[in-house]
């Protein structure tokens, strides 16, 4: 039922196809032993009253257990020099009933003991599998562990792991971030973000990921030199992460404290490394739709809390490893599958039918319809729980034809809660034996006795001891050459850069941008850095007593980017979506009182003239004629940003004087984003919004100031290489039909605070063809 099947549906189709079925009779996975070992608990369990699988009546019975031939294997499992049995089952032998904790334990912890002593003889050739002169000996890998539920997975791999046993589970479905390496890399991002505050360092030090014991961190609190490495350690590593990203910051860090070595020598190295490795990628993926390191912290830290990270598959833990390692699988997972050993140490376990459980209880009526009892009502839940024992029992089949070789059976008079009776008649194994409730825990002999019957390959065995022996593997050949070391030194001189990173010589270098990779949002914060930040005088009032500064002209930019994205038209047409748009956007204390000069603005911004000489507007474009937020990337060969400068300088704003550029090379990809590109007229124009105070009323938008305000800002190469970028693409997309004077409009500058100045806060521009065909070369590694 776990895929979906109803056997139900099953039974009527079977019901009414009499005299037309077809049955596979021969079984090929299992050896002879095995399979004659499985008939016979079935066909014992088949003879009781409601027969293998419960479904017998007095009249007939529709699902009765049919008996297999085998194929056979060429190999033969044999201990110690002779042929083992096929079929082991363990006897827990107890005049009282055992609660189902300590039944787990105990027989993780005797299924553990046992695997060492089958791996310590393998080891000896004492163990293994004979093949005509052949002998392969025992492997991890050959072994599997099937269990019911993660909570049995965890108390087997705890066994293992306490005998030096590798395991891995298959049937993982935990969220990576509730592992304790999610916990401990949030630690490390505190401290690699804010790197001078020397508790978070200690704190990332501390954690259980690194290992360190308490005398090393007591004796690096008293190594003043030693802890400044690591201090300038941490310093680099925020450094690194604000250029390459998180993911190679992660790894660097994991390689400067060995924590591959370290960890991979631990039992549960290999399980700790994958988890550090998958929390890196997930970081690097959130990253680029994230600004900043605060906003990737604080994703980490609300993934930790939020529990409903772990029903999203990306944030299921990955399979550590499966080579060569003990196999740990639920019944469930493992139908189709086949191993060479399986073990069932939980096999009597089982989980009633309870109103605790269960919201509601589900069986099927005496006439095969499904019914749903709501009240739960205690005869619908017998029903419903012998339903429940029915799908054990199938599941039982499952996990006892997973095995080509071998199984062992872990059996137990078992009790569940308070209850001091034995309960194993609830169990599949139980029902499978013909268990009676009420019957003594010491009938559980004489019940596998009759089991057993004549089936040589049927071995019982009373419930071996467990040890702490702990399992001593093969020694790993060592390397007798080291590493080689590289003679020579890759530069990494190939990067993304943006129009913010290109350093204008006068600025002050203590402030300098790095040429990193930026995002849309981190473009207009730089770009928005404001000329002139005195303080307001009172009188200011209207658009100019908005705030400014960066986060102003982010925000203001983010509304008109929405306005585009909803449609310029609509959105200027309709002054409740407006209104919508600026209470959503101006919900800062700081921008709720300016509310409404934004509201009074907005429309205005909206209806002004885009072109000089014409009416034309934002609100007047329709969704076909408008892309917003274009992103661009134009590659790099070489750039040098002093011819650049100069080629721009002389073919624009009639080559007035203007800052220079830092001489630098560009090399890799240069990125953008252009706040809008539209179509009129046959031509394409480039719109790009400035929120930058050049003053505090409309006359201080003249023509004279708007061109000081662009060449000291060097908007003149911003608007070069936003030019360049659309040039290209025109010349891609119309091919040979393309003409620059007659599809290229140009690019305009709003300079959104001017809006009521005679000049409207507008710049307009378009350089000579001349110009973009030599920077296409220039960007393109030609001699220009």
């Amino acid at each position: 039922s776990f895929r979906g099947a109803d056997i139900y549906t099953y039974l009527k189709a079977h019901q009414a196809t009499a005299g037309r079925h077809y049955t596979l009779n021969k079984n090929f996975r299992s050896t002879t032993a095995l399979v004659a070992a499985i008939n016979q608990l079935f066909n014992y369990a088949d003879q009781q009253p409601t027969g293998a699988f419960r479904f017998k009546t007095a009249k007939d019975n529709p699902l009765p257990f049919i008996p297999v031939s085998a194929q056979g294997r060429e190999a033969d499992w044999q201990l110690q020099q002779q042929s083992a049995p096929a079929l082991t089952l363990w006897q827990w032998d107890s005049a009282t009933a055992i609660g189902l904790p300590e039944y787990r334990q105990q027989m993780a912890e005797v299924t553990a003991s046992e695997i060492v002593k089958l791996l310590e003889l393998a080891q000896q050739q004492q163990a293994g599998f004979q093949t005509g002169a052949n002998f392969t000996a025992l492997q991890p890998a050959d072994i599997a562990i099937l269990v019911r539920s993660g909570t049995e997975a965890k108390v087997m791999r705890a066994a293992l792991a306490k005998r030096q046993l590798l395991s891995v589970y298959l049937s993982e479905r935990d969220s990576i971030f509730a592992t304790c390496e999610a916990n401990d890399m949030l630690l490390w991002l505190k401290a690699m973000a804010d790197p001078r505050n020397e508790r978070k360092v200690r704190a990332a030090l501390s954690t259980a990921t690194f290992g360190w014991s308490y005398s090393d961190l007591h004796a690096l609190a008293l190594d003043e030199p030693a802890w400044e490495l690591h201090l300038e350690r941490f310093l680099g590593y925020q450094t690194r992460w604000q250029q390459d990203g998180i993911l190679p910051t992660l790894r660097q860090l994991l390689s400067d404290y060995g924590l591959h070595s370290q960890l991979r020598s631990a039992t549960t190295g290999e399980r700790s490394i994958t988890n550090l490795l998958h929390l890196a990628e997930l970081l690097q993926q959130a990253s680029s739709h994230l600004e900043g390191e605060v906003s990737l912290i604080r994703y980490l830290a609300e993934a930790i809390a939020d529990q409903a990270h772990s029903q999203n598959d990306a944030n299921i833990l990955r399979l550590e490893s499966d080579a060569n390692l003990i196999k740990i699988i639920t019944i469930h997972k493992s139908k189709g599958l086949e191993y060479p050993l399986v073990f069932l140490p939980f096999i009597c376990s089982f989980r009633e039918v309870s109103s605790r459980l269960q919201d509601y209880y589900r069986y099927h009526d005496a006439e095969q319809v499904l019914t749903i009892d709501l009240t739960k009502d205690d005869s619908c839940r017998v029903l419903s729980d012998a339903e429940r024992l029915q799908e054990d029992l199938r599941l039982l089949y499952v996990a006892l034809t997973r095995a080509q070789f071998a199984c062992w059976l872990g059996l137990a008079p078992i009790k569940a809660g308070t209850s001091k009776d034995c309960q194993l008649e609830k169990s599949a194994i139980g029902a499978l034996l013909g268990w009676q409730s009420g019957m003594e825990p010491t009938s559980l002999g004489l019940l596998l006795q009759a089991l057993q019957g004549e089936c040589a390959s049927i071995q019982i065995s009373t419930l071996p001891a467990s040890s702490n022996q702990r399992y001593q593997g093969p020694q790993a050949t060592v390397l007798l050459d080291g590493p080689r070391t590289a003679k020579y030194k890759i530069k990494n001189n190939w990067w993304v850069a943006s129009y913010s990173a290109l350093q204008i010589a006068d600025h002050d270098e203590a402030n300098l941008l790095p040429l990193e990779l930026e995002n849309a949002v981190e473009d207009k914060h730089s770009d928005e850095t404001e000329l002139n930040l005195q303080l307001l005088p009172e009188t200011v009032s209207g658009v100019h007593s908005l705030p400014r500064g960066p986060e102003a002209g982010v925000l203001i930019h983010a509304i008109l980017e929405q306005c585009a994205r909803q449609g310029l038209a609509s959105i200027a047409a309709n002054p409740e979506a407006q209104q919508q748009l600026i209470q959503q956007y101006c919900s800062d204390p700081i921008w709720v009182k300016q509310q409404e000069i934004v509201a009074q603005t907005l429309p205005q911004w909206l209806h002004m003239s885009l072109l000089p000489e014409t009416t034309l507007s934002l609100a007047q474009l329709t969704p076909s004629q408008y892309q917003a937020e274009m992103e661009f990337l134009i590659g790099a060969e070489h750039v040098d940003l002093q011819t650049l400068d100069q080629l721009i300088t002389q073919h624009t704003f009639n080559a007035l004087p203007r800052p220079s550029l830092l001489p630098r090379q560009l090399h890799g990809l240069l990125k953008g984003y252009i706040d809008l590109v539209f179509e009129h007229d046959a031509q394409f124009y480039i719109v790009d919004y400035k929120f930058n105070s050049l003053g505090n009323q409309a006359a201080d938008y003249s023509a004279e100031t708007l061109t000081n305000a662009m060449l000291l800002k060097r908007y003149d190469v911003q608007y070069c290489l936003y030019l360049l970028a659309l040039h290209r693409l025109l010349k891609l997309r119309l091919g040979a039909d393309y003409v620059y004077e007659q599809h290229l409009g140009g690019i305009i500058y709003l300079f959104l605070r001017g809006f009521d100045a005679p000049t409207a806060g507008r710049v307009f521009a378009k350089p000579p063809q001349i110009l973009l065909e030599r920077l296409d070369q220039l960007f393109s590694g030609d001699a220009v």
